[in-house]
């Protein structure tokens, strides 16, 4: 069990970054190959991107999608839509275009937040045009009027690109410059912490996908735990190779916001630039999550070279057997798993780090036992742990 605190604590994401940006803001945030934001900087930029869609008429408690690879600026933008009083709404990249309009009107999204940035590989504004067909003679990128898509007001494209019907990034930091950050914190101030933070959605395999309502106090208790579970501290450092829809990479996220540590990851996972990443930074958490990602690490020709001596814990799900062949390859690394559920906020029973090795893999830290941890419950915007 997590031992107790003297005293509890909820906020909303938005105000998860700025309280950590406050205590230290030249630390990492986050750090990508070429990119690396201090929570400073991060703050800054979300502060931006949120006083843009606030003068692009983006209303408190309103649906933003992101539809973006793993960036930076990626980031940014959930944060940003969080500190401007809306509801953040992960979209899944690997989409089809006949799969998006779903998604657009069921998640009732006032506006898309999409980037350039993968252009070389995926065209992710080029998939919204596909599931859109009216976007591109819409003679008004702020005021879209769309019969496939009626609540949707505007796509908003972050990068250099500037296309017929969208909002490109130049115009929102245009309007940003005409809301003060007054304005901005009222809005930002307003935020229930009970109130929405997330639409997630998920488990579309075999039906159409079902968004999870997900609270900031859910996000932001659950994670936060997650983190003391960990021993996680200002100078810990936790690479997430999982995609920014999907809570194995924004749970990870919030943990590193929520105790001032450092989120690491990349566009995608390729095993070989995921092990020079991890030599190079040298992260104390490593969360692949899942065994095909972490078999592609093990079973790499430079995996047996590459200085992984930093990390102290890794997380992953998986049968007994596989649990033990991964600890069996990193011996100096305490291998956790869990058991995690989108519509409970992402993990819900967790091991302990004393937990012994067949505790770790024959159980997934809760399971009706005595060992491991109870993370969170959440039913009807509750939140409880122990």
């Amino acid at each position: 069990m997590v031992p107790p605190r003297d005293w509890a604590e909820a906020v909303t994401l938005g105000d998860l970054l700025l309280r950590t940006a406050s205590r230290d803001a030249s630390a990492d945030a986050i750090v990508f190959p070429a990119q690396r934001l201090s929570y400073g900087a991060l703050a800054e930029r979300a502060r931006e991107l949120a006083r843009g869609l606030i003068g692009l008429g983006i209303g408190a408690g309103e649906h933003v999608g992101v539809l973006m690879a793993n960036s930076p600026d990626c980031i940014a933008t959930i944060y940003a839509i969080a500190l401007a009083g809306a509801v953040v709404v992960p979209i899944n990249t690997r989409y089809r275009s006949v799969e998006l309009p779903y998604v657009i009107t069921n998640a009732d999204l006032a506006a898309i937040i999409t980037s350039d940035r993968i252009d070389d590989y995926v065209d992710l504004l080029g998939l919204i045009q596909d599931a859109l067909p009216e976007l591109e003679a819409a003679s008004e990128p702020r005021h879209l009027v769309l019969e496939s898509a009626p609540r949707l007001r505007a796509v908003v494209v972050l990068g250099a690109r500037c296309t017929p019907g969208t909002v490109d990034e130049a115009t929102l930091i245009g309007l940003a410059e005409g809301v003060s950050d007054q304005e901005l914190d009222r809005r930002r101030a307003g935020v229930r912490v009970r109130g929405t933070a997330l639409v997630l959605y998920t488990s579309g395999t075999t039906a159409q996908p079902r968004g999870c309502v997900l609270t900031h106090e859910a996000l932001g208790r659950c994670w936060a735990a997650v983190g003391r579970v960990f021993e996680l501290a200002p100078d810990d450092r936790c690479w997430a190779p999982c995609p920014l829809f999907h809570l194995g990479a924004i749970g990870p996220l919030l943990m590193c916001a929520a105790h001032g540590a450092a989120f690491i990851s990349d566009t995608f996972f390729e095993a070989s630039a995921a092990l020079a990443l991890i030599e190079l930074e040298r992260p104390t958490i490593l969360y692949p999550a899942y065994p095909p990602i972490t078999q592609a690490l093990l079973t790499h020709p430079k995996f047996t070279e590459a200085d992984l001596s930093a990390a102290r814990a890794m997380l992953n799900v998986g049968p007994p057997d596989l649990l033990r062949q991964m600890q069996t390859a990193m011996p100096h690394v305490v291998q956790l798993s869990l058991y995690g559920l989108t519509e409970g906020g992402g993990a819900i029973t967790y091991n302990r780090l004393d937990d012994d090795l067949e505790v770790r893999v024959e159980t997934c830290g809760g399971c009706g036992s005595s060992e491991g941890s109870l993370i969170c419950h959440v039913a009807n915007g509750s939140w409880w742990s122990r």
